[in-house]
């Protein structure tokens, strides 16, 4: 039973093409609901997304208390119903959460009480998790990589043609970031530098969902203030999103705080080179594709930053990343053998 599995193939493929892959390996998944989860057919494994992190968001400290005691309560409905619960760690803690940090402390020695594997999706995220919760120190911990995103979207047009549905001429260079924009992906800090990049033809896609709270106000008065700036708010669908990723020639996500990021590897899933911090996963991911695909920055982006990795990025390399490595049948495979491994099954 997988929390996700299938629903949330629009906002985000990674569940459905595990899921759909998981099933090619040999394994039926089904969708959670509390519902099928209390009441439903008997399942060996109940694997967790997000759900821990997403679970102590909360402006109210009442909410984040209720919905903490929620997932408790299921966590211990499964363990009744002898389930095995699994925990795929896509990122350390909650994005843009400001306040209850008492509550986290507490939070996570509970979650590791109910865990029999926690899977990371690299070995500098698992580090890095381990690091800031050592309870989960007791939880056995395994490593199956971001699979990659080719054939999940569209791609039927070319970078001439989705220049020209942008209104984009060819002959211009094209940075982008798409993907939700949230307080911690750091945006007003990229339309900074990239008003100091000091060539008028460049241009700036941003495209996604506006969800920046308090920084809302700084980023519209930054992205009015210079014209060569686009701005696409709204959800992206699998048809549009060919457009602004065939159209960059950069990927710029500038993101404060990274552990591992699907935007990057969709980029890739695109052939389209793409600029991160040194943070997280990041630099096994320049390893593993390549420096000239994965450019990696440290400390603060500069302007310096941006046209110097645009050049980077313009030089001839191969036509498209090698992401062999990060094929679905292998992963899911990978993931099978997790959940043979912890319930004794011989493989």
């Amino acid at each position: 039973m997988s929390w996700p599995a299938f629903k949330n193939r629009r906002e985000n493929p990674y569940n459905w093409l595990l899921s759909t892959a998981l099933q090619k390996a040999g394994v039926r998944v089904s969708e959670f609901s509390v519902q099928r989860l209390l009441f439903g057919p008997q399942s060996d494994i109940l694997h967790m997304h997000w759900a821990p992190t997403s679970r102590i968001r909360g402006d109210s400290r009442r909410r984040v208390q209720r919905t903490s005691l929620e997932l408790m309560l299921l966590l211990r409905a499964a363990r009744l119903r002898r389930m095995k619960i699994v925990w795929t760690a896509h990122d350390i803690g909650a994005h843009d959460r400001k306040s209850h940090g008492d509550l986290e402390a507490a939070y996570w020695p509970r979650i590791a009480e109910y865990l029999d594997a926690i899977i990371s999706l690299s070995s500098t995220a698992l580090d890095a998790l381990l690091n800031r919760y050592p309870a989960l120190r007791t939880v056995p911990a395994f490593v199956t990589q971001h699979g990659h995103y080719r054939g999940a979207y569209p791609r039927v047009v070319e970078r001439t043609e989705a220049r020209m549905k942008l209104g984009l001429s060819a002959d211009r260079d094209v940075y982008t970031f798409v993907g939700q924009m949230r307080p911690y992906k750091n945006l007003p800090a990229l339309l900074r530098e990239f008003r100091k990049v000091d060539d008028p033809d460049a241009v700036l896609i941003i495209a996604g969902m506006l969800k920046l709270d308090e920084t809302r106000k700084e980023f519209d008065n930054l992205a009015d203030a210079d014209s060569r700036v686009r701005v696409f708010g709204g959800f992206i669908d699998d048809d549009t999103m060919q457009l602004y990723l065939e159209a960059a020639d950069l990927v710029v996500l500038p993101y404060r705080e990274i552990l591992n990021s699907g935007s990057a590897i969709l980029s890739l899933s695109f052939d389209r080179p793409v600029l991160v911090p040194a943070h997280g996963s990041m630099t096994e991911l320049a390893r593993d594709v390549g420096a000239d695909w994965v450019l990696t920055y440290e400390g603060p982006l500069t302007s310096t930053i941006l046209t110097e990795s645009m050049t980077a990025a313009k030089k001839k390399r191969g036509e498209q990343p090698t992401l062999s490595h990060l094929d679905w049948n292998g992963i899911a495979e990978q993931t099978r053998d997790i959940y043979m491994s912890i319930l004794n099954v011989p493989r």
